[in-house]
């Protein structure tokens, strides 16, 4: 899990900074969130701080994939694992 800071909203995703790094990602729109009424882009600001789940990471290239929706997925199956 790692904390982004929105650089730039387009249509399509966002922009973002992995806080304390120097690498960038964009997480597009499906990524945005699970549900799909929440999946728009212009539900975030630029500057605003998020976190999200590394879900690609390709060394070679220092290319970073982040995912908020991955992190909701994950937190929603360990909510039922621990509370039925």
């Amino acid at each position: 899990i790692v904390t982004c800071e929105v650089v730039e909203v387009k249509d399509g995703g966002l922009e973002v900074k992995i806080v304390d790094t120097d690498l960038t990602a964009f997480i597009k729109r499906a990524e945005l969130a699970r549900e799909r009424g929440d999946q728009r882009p212009d539900r975030f600001a630029v500057g605003e701080r998020l976190d999200a789940r590394v879900i690609m990471f390709d060394r070679k290239a220092r290319k970073v994939q982040v995912s908020i929706k991955a992190l909701e997925m994950a937190e929603e199956k360990e909510a039922m694992d621990k509370f039925g």
